[in-house]
C-alpha cells in the first residue's frame, strides 16, 4: 500500500505505483498486453512503463484503478 503522509513521500510514489501494477500482472498470470487490453489503454502504452521505465499520466492510473476487476 502506497502511504502519503507528507510531500517528502511523493519521492516514492512512481516506484511504488509501478511495483504495484507489474506485481498485479504476475499475480494475475497476465502479460503486460494482454492486461493492457482488458482494461482498455494501449498494449505499447503498457509495455514502455513496465519494460522502458516509461511514466503513465494520473488520468491513466485512474482508468487502471477503475477497470481492474479484483
Amino acid at each position: 500500500m502506497i502511504k502519503i503522509d507528507s510531500i517528502k513521500d511523493l519521492v516514492h510514489l512512481d516506484k511504488s505505483v509501478r511495483k504495484l501494477i507489474v506485481d498485479h500482472i504476475k499475480a494475475t498470470n497476465d502479460t503486460p498486453t494482454g492486461y493492457a487490453k482488458k482494461i482498455g489503454i494501449h498494449p505499447l502504452q503498457m509495455l514502455r512503463y513496465v519494460n522502458d521505465g516509461k511514466n503513465f499520466r494520473f488520468d491513466t492510473l485512474k482508468t487502471i484503478g477503475k477497470k481492474t476487476k479484483l
